[in-house]
């Protein structure tokens, strides 16, 4: 399998080269196809073994290594994607030793910027409409009624909007790959690789919610927020997945990991990601269908045809066993009725005509009662039409089109298989967006959108080879 992975990438061209020999072999070390895997297997490790602060350790000194050794930050891009799945519990983020284990990595950080200046610097095409975002997030709630919950906001909307901002302008300035690195298949790999991180997770904490006596831990804080932004980051492997099958000689493997992502989808019983992945499935089946060659074309359907049976042939199994009906009603019962949705967007409403410029702010509260009589104390409003309206007003609308334009112009730029998918992948997300969180998720979920758009924006510009310097 792990031949497979080499030679699908080939990652390992074209290798730049030490003087030291150890530094010869981590240069080797971190543009191979094995390091995200290695990390993954740490992260999956972490989670499990509630080793969260020594995983978040190890990841420290692998980027601690990269920013003092090297300019190029291609290798720091899994460990900011995978960076969340080390955590079971999010809590021990807000334990004095995380704070302090930062600080070395910080004077790296340091050390980095004044080895490697980004000079000339590039703002890049997205950073007018992340000023924009950011703008509308700050100036939220200004001539509210709610102004006395803006600083509640801030902590919601500085990871989201300068916090966005600043991660956009530094790998757009030191996203800086060797001549013939493939980076599509890279990023994509990474995507690949965090949906099996994210599967191996979710099968866990799934089997332990299912025997643990205390339901609470299904509602714990994990890296990947709950089970809706797990079925978030699916939607955004699954299209890479297919990449890599489209790309590949041996399509077996990742057309298996395709269903992986799907299944995990289905188990996540979230029912707006599931029906958003089905809707999408035609698109990306003929996308990926496309590029391969006429032997595994016909391989492509004899697999899909067989997946087809095989879900239906579960189906059936489901129901005769007198299982169906009941999975169905775990499905559609997982979230009460609507999640009380209605009465949130109901509420963003109301909170834009009374504040239609600048909206409640990102601080506003929402009370949403439940079937079961409790009170959720609920800052998003879980869709992000609703949330831009009712938290940022008009400005706030502005900003959005003006961003989604941005985003929008990136993807379409070039017509190749890479940028179908990531558009489908965008849309899938997009979709989803419109009743839940998608957006205004910044870690790992907008983080990891808007490295892959500003991947999608410089492979646009050099093909599969990024620019050495700025202004190359």
């Amino acid at each position: 399998m792990y031949n497979i992975y080499m030679k699908s990438l080939a990652l390992d061209k074209n290798r730049p080269c030490n003087i030291n020999k150890a530094g010869a072999i981590l240069d080797k070390f971190f543009y191979q196809s094995a390091y995200p895997l290695v990390l993954g297997a740490i992260a999956v490790c972490s989670y499990i073994f509630k080793l969260q602060l020594v995983g978040f350790g190890i990841y420290l000194f692998f980027a601690s290594i990269l920013l003092v050794k090297q300019r190029d930050a291609t290798p720091i891009l899994p460990l900011l994607i995978f960076l969340m799945s080390l955590f079971s519990d999010v809590s021990v983020t807000r334990s004095p030793v995380f704070y302090i284990m930062l600080i070395i990595p910080a004077i790296c950080l340091i050390y980095h910027f004044i080895k490697f200046p980004p000079v000339p610097f590039c703002f890049g095409n997205l950073f007018l409409p992340l000023l924009a975002v950011s703008t509308a997030m700050f100036s939220g709630g200004l001539l509210s009624t709610f102004l006395s919950d803006y600083p509640n906001g801030l902590l919601y909307s500085l990871p989201l909007g300068p916090g966005l901002l600043i991660i956009y302008l530094y790998f757009n300035n030191y996203l800086r790959p060797p001549k013939n690195f493939d980076m599509k298949k890279y990023i994509c790999y990474v995507m690949v690789v965090l949906g099996l991180i994210c599967a191996l997770e979710f099968c866990y904490h799934f089997y332990m919610v299912k025997s643990a006596t205390d339901k609470n831990i299904y509602f714990s804080e994990l890296g990947w927020i709950n089970s809706n932004g797990l079925a978030t980051l699916m939607l955004l492997c699954l299209p890479c997945c297919c990449y890599l099958l489209s790309k590949s000689k041996n399509i077996t493997l990742w057309y298996a990991l395709v269903l992986l992502l799907y299944v995990i989808i289905i188990l996540s019983r979230s029912d707006g990601a599931l029906g958003v992945a089905v809707l999408f499935t035609p698109f990306l089946i003929f996308i990926s269908y496309k590029p391969l060659n006429k032997a595994n074309k016909r391989y492509f359907i004899n697999l899909t045809f067989v997946a087809i049976i095989g879900f239906c042939l579960a189906g059936l199994y489901l129901e005769f066993t007198g299982k169906l009906a009941e999975l169905l009603q775990k499905y559609t019962n997982s979230k009460t009725v609507d999640s009380g949705r209605t009465q949130l967007f109901k509420n963003a409403l109301n909170v834009f005509i009374e504040n239609p410029i600048f909206g409640g702010g990102m601080g506003y509260y929402n009370d949403v009662s439940y079937e079961s009589h409790t009170i959720l104390r609920n800052f998003s409003f879980h869709s992000t039409v609703f949330t831009v309206l009712g938290c940022m007003g008009v400005v706030g609308v502005l900003a959005y089109v003006y961003y989604f334009y941005a985003r929008f112009s990136i993807i379409t730029e070039k017509n190749t298989t890479f940028n179908k998918l990531i558009f489908i992948g965008f849309a899938m997300f997009e979709a989803y967006g419109l009743v839940d969180t998608c957006e205004f998720s910044a870690i790992p979920q907008m983080i990891t959108l808007t490295l892959i758009i500003l991947i999608t924006d410089m492979t646009n510009l050099k093909g599969e080879r990024l620019p050495l310097l700025p202004n190359e």
